[in-house]
């Protein structure tokens, strides 16, 4: 598990390290430089690639300065570009800037950035909260169409490292180097494409001073999904690992259906029935004969006894998922109603059933349930437009989850799940997600894992991390592409290994 930081966080992080720990701002300064300047030689095709470090007046731009100074040490073709206010700068920033010009390093007020083969964005950090305007903006659509490299300094200039937001403008870097620990901005759209491939660079912050600061923002490794799936123990049967009802799928509509079941049973459930309508029932046993299946017929809430025999499969169930595929009509609301009414196991709410939430004011969930929407479905919930959702993700599931007392997967490029205090961000994935079927699989999979005993938070947790990575699995070499990813595929990749990313279930060898 790894910790994000937003901004605010990440500043506390550095007060508490120097104050409380006796670690000086120039120490931290000096570690950050060296840092990336190790990343600029990295990233040169020749010893002889000149580089430019772009500074502003504040600390980020003297970690430019001392970077720059720590090139030229080692031979290096390197200048520094003041863009900002000397007059202005910070304590640590004159103090770099002084050594840089005693060491021989060439200082510049203009230059023509085409004329160096690699650019070092230290205009603004993680600090920066209003829009880049004039001369800033200016310089930094000229570093954009310069057709450099770039390597920005712990966050791309202009983005905001909080929310990810672009403030205007946004240098579009193809490496960045971030300083002790990654920010929300780095894996939050739009910040994350602006940041290119991303490295993190222990400056010497010390572990306990990390561990003080409650950061809620976390994210998942690829090992943590070995060590977090449920242990299955050798002395079992089918019924100890949970029964899950899914209530999926309209008439002759029986694809959402499959999916979520398939998704439950490959996440280890015990037993998976399906509640569906009647139409689908011979075409579901077919593709599926694993699964248990029961119906319901049109308007079959005029009939007592069905609806009668329904609560008997609502009592069976460890875990009910109803929503793929259900519709909007009269059946979709009264099953609502029947599981919101009847249900004392955990619920995961998904598709169509978030819409009816939105719709009916009266349908109500119990405390931890799991909703699944994507942005739209986020919309018709609460009421608010999806771009101003869009621009903030954490705060409308954080609040959405800490006033329904329930968890939400906001599903989005980032994936945020939370308990209305705990956030868990996905920054795995691509674009291959955005397929029809794709959100069944996930509502499938976390229902299967909350069988297994996990809370609801955890499941929703875990459940977004594997379904992310089991799509990066399937673009493996002689695999699939982003163009032709299918949810099956990510079905079948649950199990398997593929491309360069691992998914390694519990008891499954390497295959």
């Amino acid at each position: 598990m790894r910790k994000l930081f937003d901004a605010k966080l990440a500043k506390e992080l550095d007060v508490l390290t120097q104050d409380t720990y006796g670690i000086q701002g120039m120490v931290l300064m000096e570690r950050a430089a060296l840092i990336l300047a190790e990343q600029v030689e990295k990233e040169m095709s020749s010893p002889q690639d000149a580089v430019l470090c772009i500074c502003s007046s504040g600390n980020n731009g003297g970690d430019g300065i001392a970077c720059a100074r720590i090139l030229l040490e080692k031979g290096y073709a390197v200048s520094i570009l003041m863009a900002g206010n000397e007059s202005k700068a910070t304590n640590e920033n004159r103090k770099q800037l002084e050594t840089a010009k005693r060491c021989g390093v060439n200082v510049l007020t203009e230059c023509r950035l085409k004329e160096y083969d690699i650019l070092v964005d230290a205009l603004f950090g993680i600090g920066l909260s209003r829009k880049v305007e004039g001369t800033y903006a200016d310089l930094i659509t000229k570093i954009n169409q310069s057709g450099r490299k770039v390597i920005a300094a712990d966050i791309p200039s202009g983005i905001d490292a909080s929310t990810g937001k672009v403030w205007g403008v946004a240098v579009q870097a193809d490496v960045t180097v971030t300083f002790g620990t990654e920010k929300l901005g780095h894996v939050l759209y739009p910040g994350r494409d602006y940041c290119g491939r991303m490295v993190v660079g222990d400056i010497g912050f010390p572990k306990k001073a990390v561990d003080q600061i409650a950061t809620p923002y976390f994210t998942y490794e690829l090992e943590d999904y070995t060590e977090k799936m449920p242990k299955r123990p050798s002395y079992s049967n089918k019924g100890t690992f949970g029964r899950v009802l899914v209530i999926a799928g309209s008439r002759e509509m029986f694809g959402a259906a499959y999916l979520a079941a398939k998704a439950a049973y490959r996440m280890g459930a015990g037993l998976v029935k399906v509640l569906t309508e009647e139409s689908n029932v011979p075409i579901l046993k077919g593709k599926l004969p694993e699964a248990l299946v029961a119906s319901y017929s049109s308007q079959f809430y005029r009939n007592p006894e069905q609806e009668k025999q329904i609560l008997s499969h609502l009592n069976w169930a460890s875990v009910v998922l109803i929503g793929p595929g259900i519709g909007m009509g009269e059946e979709a609301k009264r099953l609502m109603e029947l599981v919101l009414s009847s249900v004392h196991v955990p619920i995961v709410v998904d598709a169509d059933g978030i819409n009816l939430l939105g719709r009916f004011a009266e349908l109500q969930l119990p405390e931890n349930a799991v909703i699944t929407p994507h942005l739209m479905e986020m919309s018709r919930l609460i009421g608010r437009e999806v771009p101003d959702i869009r621009e903030n993700l954490i705060q409308a599931a954080k609040e959405t989850a800490r006033n329904k007392r329930i968890c939400v997967v906001l599903k989005d490029a980032c994936t945020i799940v939370t308990d209305g205090e705990q956030i868990y961000l996905n920054n795995g994935g691509n674009s291959g997600l955005a397929t029809g079927g794709s959100g069944d699989v996930l509502a499938g999979i976390v229902a299967g894992l909350i069988a297994q005993k996990m809370t609801p938070f955890e499941a929703a947790c875990l459940g977004t991390g594997l379904h992310a990575a089991a799509a990066d699995a399937a673009l493996g070499e002689g695999k699939q592409s982003e163009y032709s990813l299918m949810a099956g595929d990510i079905l079948e990749t649950l199990t398997t290994l593929g491309g360069k990313h691992e998914i390694i279930l519990p008891g499954m060898g390497r295959h």
